[in-house]
């Protein structure tokens, strides 16, 4: 199963401050035992960027590509090191999931959520919990 598909992503984001909702369209595949999920940022204020989510076992990969780039590795109880760059420079952050669930069909569709502390520069910057349903593209 190679070829890649359309399928359409609710995203919900919640931070101690916000709470941020994205509907977007994007293309998954397989790619050995993992599936990845490509779709551009629809918030056109952080310039061009796409958004890349990588799922395998039971953790969950984030890179971004174009005016801001990042990467962010979320695994159960685990502290991660990532990065983050934009034009103004590159912070190094980490992560610590706090939890993970993940409930993907063969299909690629269903839901993944987790919830994590972020830290930047080894002091925590902030609770966040992402909710992400992912169903067929009806359009498509």
């Amino acid at each position: 199963m190679s070829e890649n598909k359309k399928v359409s992503m609710h995203i919900e984001s919640i931070s101690e401050e916000q709470q941020i909702i994205q509907n977007v369209i994007a293309e998954y595949f397989y790619k050995g035992d993992a599936v990845y999920y490509r779709y551009e940022e629809p918030d056109h204020n952080m310039g061009r960027i796409t958004t890349t989510l990588k799922i395998k076992g039971n953790e969950i990969k984030v890179v971004r590509h174009g005016d801001i780039q990042s990467e962010q590795l979320f695994q159960l109880d685990s502290l991660q090191p990532g990065y983050y760059h934009t034009a103004s420079g590159k912070m190094n952050i980490s992560n610590k999931a706090k939890e993970i669930k993940i409930d993907l069909d063969p299909q690629g569709y269903g839901q993944i959520s987790w919830s994590y502390e972020l830290f930047l520069n080894d002091e925590h910057s902030g609770d966040f919990a992402l909710k992400i349903q992912i169903q067929e593209d009806n359009e498509a």
